[in-house]
């Protein structure tokens, strides 16, 4: 299966399979390794997986402050180690395990995904005629804008534009139907969080997420959070090479509303008995 086309797992998931693959016997003889593997998951669940800088990489690996990565590979070397030993992880005793690690090739973000054989069982289950019970029992989304503290006038517009549209990208989800958008200004005015709004609309999960503007352009993070408890069930990140400006607001926030509505489709769906989830971003 393609990789764009995956299913991605919940952070608990994740969490538990970098556990399971640290406790693994090739991991536990390898302090270098492991100790990224674990970093690198940590910035999965906090901001959905930001690339990280090789000088970051070399605090974890306790490398001495003064560390050169222009002419220093070591931390490069310590990622393809790490990179090679996740695939013969997954080659080997980990090849029945129900989520795959991946790190991919010039990147140091990690990838958490649903394994062949378990994405091939929900693909089955589709085609024996579950895909109308799915679209009937599809959890609620309430669509709200995005945090821009960039830019604020133009990031504000990017925001509105971008809730509105997502509203109708969802609309084929298989898991998600949204409704909204509702505007963070409506929840300046009611003086209520983000989780109080999901709560009293009887909703348990909604999107928490930023977009930022970095040296490549416009960033993004994406939290699918626990009203209740504000624990994380699934996170992403994505970056685009798109700028504010007043004459691309529209159409970079469909450009975005397109690859973000890709990203939740592919996200875990939330529990089945009857959970709803909110969205604000």
């Amino acid at each position: 299966m393609d990789a764009k086309q995956r299913p991605f797992v919940s952070i608990d998931a994740m969490r538990h399979q970098v556990a399971r693959v640290l406790d693994h016997q090739s991991f536990s003889r390898s302090r270098g390794p492991a100790r990224l593997l674990k970093h690198l998951a940590d910035r999965l669940a906090s901001n959905g997986g930001l690339p990280v800088t090789q000088t970051e990489l070399a605090r974890v690996l306790g490398l001495p402050k003064d560390f050169d990565p222009s002419s220093n590979p070591l931390v490069r070397m310590h990622m393809s180690k790490l990179r090679r030993m996740l695939a013969r992880y997954f080659a080997g005793d980990g090849c029945n395990d129900p989520v795959v690690l991946e790190l991919p090739r010039n990147s140091y973000q990690l990838r958490a995904y649903k394994s062949p054989t378990q994405a091939a069982a929900v693909g089955e289950g589709s085609l024996n005629g579950n895909v109308a019970a799915a679209a009937s029992s599809r959890s609620l989304v309430l669509v709200s804008e995005f945090v821009s503290p960039a830019e604020p006038a133009l990031g504000a517009a990017l925001a509105r534009s971008l809730a509105s549209l997502l509203v109708a990208e969802l609309l084929d989800s298989p898991h998600l139907a949204a409704i909204g958008p509702l505007y963070r200004s409506r929840l300046a005015t009611d003086k209520a969080s983000v989780a109080e709004t999901a709560q009293r609309l009887g909703v348990q999960l909604y999107i928490d997420g930023e977009i930022t503007c970095g040296r490549r352009g416009l960033q993004l993070c994406l939290r699918l959070v626990h009203a209740e408890t504000g624990a994380t069930h699934w996170t992403d990140w994505l970056d685009d090479p798109a700028s504010l400006a007043d004459d691309s607001i529209d159409p970079t926030a469909r450009l975005l509303a397109v690859r973000i509505a890709d990203r939740l489709c592919r996200c875990p769906a939330p529990d089945p008995s009857g959970l709803t989830v909110g969205m604000n971003a």
